[in-house]
């Protein structure tokens, strides 16, 4: 699904302030309000009473959910730094949502367990209470997190590198972005090059599961289409 960056700010934004106003300012010490009382100017001592829903919070929560164990690890690794990196420098900047800071935590999705990887994300959203998650890595924990997790607890996913065309047709409340093109590109693409180099019979091997038959579909049908 491509989605411009500014639609997944706003419903970022819309998301984390429906899911505030809904909670008390008499919330246990774990609330997530709470936790950014020392930032919140107002709350000195002999300070006025006001209503948590108008306080701004400082301090946003991502969870990094990739497959640092499995098949795919060796490309979990450099993913999630890429993506605490880029946390570390909006936090820096001062930019984002009025000065917000943005912290993360890590948690693994397996890539192949798709019953851990929304157990993975269910964890982080109870535990950490965090606003939005960066994951899956592999398309089958990817669609298990968003189907599992992400749609019924109203939190955002993005994925980096989940290429299934499935993606682009499950129905998700505008909750899931990603960043890498559809396996339906990338199967008409590749029968191009083939179509280029006048080959004109293919076999294939493919991996079974949602990654590897959704990109094996696509450039057997683009290679017969052609």
């Amino acid at each position: 699904k491509s989605k411009n960056t500014k639609n997944f700010q706003q419903s970022f934004i819309m998301k984390r302030n429906k899911k505030f106003k809904s909670r008390s300012r008499d919330d246990n010490k774990n609330s997530p309000f709470e936790d950014r009382k020392k930032f919140c100017p107002f709350s000195q001592k002999n300070s006025p009473i006001i209503d948590y829903k108008d306080v701004k919070l400082l301090n946003r929560y991502i969870s990094v959910v990739l497959g640092f164990t499995g098949p795919a690890e060796s490309l979990a690794e450099s993913m999630a730094r890429g993506a605490e990196l880029a946390m570390k420098e909006v936090s820096a900047s001062k930019l984002l949502l009025d000065s917000a800071t943005v912290s993360h935590v890590r948690a693994d999705s397996t890539c192949v367990d798709a019953s851990a990887a929304a157990a993975a994300a269910e964890r982080v959203i109870a535990s950490d209470k965090v606003d939005a998650i960066i994951g899956a890595l592999c398309s089958g924990a990817t669609i298990s997190i968003l189907q599992n997790v992400a749609m019924p607890k109203g939190v955002l996913l993005f994925s980096p590198s989940a290429t299934s065309p499935a993606l682009s047709t499950l129905e998700d409340n505008d909750l899931f972005f990603r960043a890498s093109p559809s396996d339906a590109r990338q199967g008409q693409v590749i029968s191009e090059v083939l179509q280029e180099k006048g080959i004109q019979s293919i076999a294939m091997t493919y991996t079974n599961n949602d990654y590897g038959k959704g990109l094996a579909d696509s450039i057997q049908s683009n290679f017969e289409a052609a």
